[in-house]
């Protein structure tokens, strides 16, 4: 990723929470650590949109990743497994 990409991709957390809030009426929905201390965390709406943010342990904060059709799974592992292998049947290279 270029330099000044990268850097349009990062703002202050507070700015990033409320444009997400504001413009596309996401929420905190779930986070994790990282091994080296970067913490990610998704927003999601009831619309379906989700947006992944990531923000570094020097506290700068990025978007990695945006998104649509997203569903909050409450199902066994083993049944999720399967699902997920249904839904991704159509990518060629996904492992079977």
């Amino acid at each position: 990723m270029a330099q000044s990409q990268t850097q349009r991709n990062c703002a202050p957390r507070p700015d990033v929470v409320e444009n997400l809030r504001r413009h596309h009426q996401e929420t905190f929905t779930a986070m994790g650590l990282s091994k080296n201390g970067e913490v990610f965390e998704i927003f999601t709406a009831l619309t379906g949109t989700w947006t992944i943010i990531l923000t570094h342990p020097n506290g700068r904060n990025c978007l990695m990743a945006v998104g649509d059709n997203w569903v909050t799974m409450s199902r066994s592992p083993d049944d999720l497994a399967s699902w997920i292998r249904s839904e991704m049947s159509s990518f060629k290279d996904y492992p079977k």
